[in-house]
């Protein structure tokens, strides 16, 4: 199974890298340190509540399977796409489509997004001990 979560991991490493890229070129080179750093703190509160909240939804459940937890946020069709269209920003940023502030906004989606996959990823053998839930293979 690591063939399969080993190069997710990657994959989210690297999305969390490429989002403080965004944050970087959309919120710190345009604007104050001060917007920025707000910008960053916000997404990493984001990133905390989305891993809570998908974490808190194996609370209920007696049994899982051992990579379920896992594949829950890492392989999330939602996210995934979530991402995918927030990291897009610098293609569209120069058009008539442009918003203000909408470079901070897709920071906020991909960095939320990739820092609380992460983080749910690696807490979620933590979350299994604590909450005594059987772990089936």
């Amino acid at each position: 199974m690591g063939l399969v979560i080993l190069p997710l991991l990657l994959i989210w490493l690297i999305a969390t890298g490429y989002s403080l890229h965004l944050w970087y070129t959309a919120t710190y080179s345009e604007h104050s340190i001060l917007y920025a750093l707000l910008a960053l703190m916000l997404g990493t509160a984001l990133a905390i509540g989305y891993s809570w909240l998908g974490l808190q939804s194996f609370k209920s459940k007696e049994a899982i399977w051992a990579f379920e937890i896992l594949f829950f946020f890492m392989w999330n069709k939602y996210s995934i796409a979530a991402f995918l269209l927030a990291a897009s920003y610098p293609l569209w940023k120069h058009t008539q489509f442009a918003i203000p502030h909408a470079g901070a906004l897709c920071f906020l989606i991909a960095f939320s997004l990739s820092l609380g996959t992460l983080i749910g990823s690696f807490q979620s053998e933590s979350f299994v001990e604590e909450h005594e839930i059987r772990v089936t293979h």
